[in-house]
């Protein structure tokens, strides 16, 4: 284990630390932080972090040399630190305590792996049910159904979180996240945020927003896309954006266990990795993890 100082610090190393004031940084060879998986596994091994602890507890904010001031962001998942671990030159992590009532948290390493389970990649399929509002917790049955030849009725709970309690946790996460001038992008600006992705040739290149974007955001709007969409890959390998009529259908068939055999709905990381394999600008970490929150169907 090797404390930071103020000596310059190798591209092969990086800065790991805690958040909090007495925090000492860690120096760790970026070769052991180049999958999200792989940095959660360093960052418990360096800090000596109880095993008990869940990884969706473990919160992984990162700076990176394009950034223009000083600041952090949250990494929404596997997909979107690989694109950055490259360039990141910070780690800080935070540790949460799990959100009362909740058991679904579990480690991942707890039960099988779900790559394991799921060899290939999920891919999510939507249907445009925006007019749909529940009185009571949404029954969507087989959603995000990873076997095909399943026509039979699961087995685990299908109670997820109604239409509109969906629309309170948005709002709710809106009225503290107050820079950011989205959860998700309203559809009407879908194609000329997807073009700019792909366009783009470099982080600078994907930092310059399109007129029509900037014009429509205040300044620390403008600021928090910036952050955002600068640690994302350029490379979208078929993914769309994911826009705001369409999220409460993904975010449901995402949040669906994987199995039978395990009787539990997806946390954080899975459905963080199950989105983020089908769509760019989704949702952060702790979007994730409020809307899990309100789920009837993780409270026990």
């Amino acid at each position: 284990m090797t404390s930071a100082s103020a000596i310059s610090i190798p591209q092969s190393i990086v800065t790991v630390s805690q958040e909090s004031a007495d925090s000492t940084g860690h120096l760790i060879n970026r070769s052991q932080l180049l999958t999200y998986k792989a940095a959660l596994k360093s960052v418990r091994k360096e800090f000596k972090i109880d095993h008990d602890v869940p990884d969706d507890c473990i919160k992984l904010d990162v700076k990176c040399a394009i950034d223009e001031k000083v600041q952090f962001l949250t990494v929404s998942g596997p997909l979107e630190w690989e694109g950055i671990a490259s360039e990141m030159k910070h780690v800080r992590f935070k540790l949460y305590k799990p959100a009362p009532g909740i058991t679904a948290f579990k480690r991942e390493d707890d039960v099988k792996d779900e790559d394991d389970v799921v060899a290939e990649r999920v891919v999510i399929e939507v249907s445009d049910n925006s007019d749909e509002e529940d009185q009571g917790a949404a029954e969507h049955q087989d959603a995000m159904n990873v076997d095909s030849s399943n026509d039979k009725k699961p087995a685990y709970s299908t109670k997820f979180i109604s239409k509109r309690s969906h629309n309170q946790v948005v709002q709710n996460w809106r009225a503290v996240n107050y820079d950011a001038p989205w959860v998700v992008p309203p559809s009407n600006l879908a194609k000329v945020l997807q073009d700019h992705i792909e366009n783009a040739t470099s982080p600078s290149d994907k930092i310059k927003l399109p007129d029509v974007v900037r014009n429509r955001l205040s300044p620390a709007e403008h600021e928090w896309l910036k952050a955002r969409i600068g640690h994302m890959r350029s490379s979208v390998h078929e993914r769309k954006v994911l826009v705001d009529e369409k999220l409460y259908d993904v975010l449901v068939k995402a949040h669906r266990p994987i199995s039978q055999q395990i009787n539990r709905h997806a946390n954080t990381a899975t459905m963080s990795r199950r989105i983020g394999e089908a769509y760019i600008f989704t949702p952060t970490q702790d979007f994730y993890q409020k809307w899990i929150a309100s789920c009837p169907g993780c409270k026990r």
